[in-house]
Formats: C-alpha cells, structure tokens, sequence
C-alpha cells in the first residue's frame, strides 16, 4: 500500500502524531505501546506498512483497539478523533494483512 498518507488529512496526520508523544514509554501488561508511533512512521515515510511483520500489524491493531476502549471513558480526552481515525487505521492495517495472505 503505497501513499496511505492521502487517506487522512492534516489534522489527523497531527492527531496521531500527539498520541505518539502521549504513549511515548506507556506500558500496557509490560509491553510498550508502540501502535501510534509506527503509524507516524508510515505516514512520514520512515517506514513502510508493507515492511512490516505480520505480528507486528496485529499487535497495532490490538493496541488500537485497547487505547480506543481504554480512553473513551476519561473526561479530559476528547475521543472523537479518535473515535473518526479507528476504523480508517483498522481497514488499512486488515487490507495489509488480506494483501499478504493472497
């Protein structure tokens, strides 16, 4: 998948480039949460959607899931963002996976 920064705007590209430095160091069962930064790389073309391992694209989706769950609750976050970028970032990170399995 090539260009996938297209798919957001500006403003989004900018959300989660916040939640990358808010997760910066987060823990979650003693494993780093990882998901917003990876997807910064993407987008700032550091790094390639398609490069990466298959456990790695499930552990983003994972991760994805558990912050949406995780913060939707707290008042001093406005999740409606997040709530709008989810199921773009889920849909491209599945289509990487369908891809790979063809």
């Amino acid at each position: 998948m090539e260009l996938l920064r297209q798919y957001f705007s500006e403003e989004e590209i900018e959300e989660i480039s916040l939640l990358k430095e808010l997760c910066d160091g987060m823990l979650v069962d003693g494993k780093q949460v990882v998901c917003f930064e990876v997807l910064d790389d993407i987008l700032n073309s550091r790094s390639e959607i398609n490069n990466l391992p298959k456990v790695d694209l499930l552990v983003m989706l994972e991760q994805l899931k558990g912050f949406n769950a995780f913060w939707k609750d707290a008042e001093w976050y406005d999740n409606q963002k997040m709530e709008t970028l989810l199921p773009k970032l889920k849909k491209i990170i599945k289509q990487e996976l369908i891809e790979r399995e063809i």
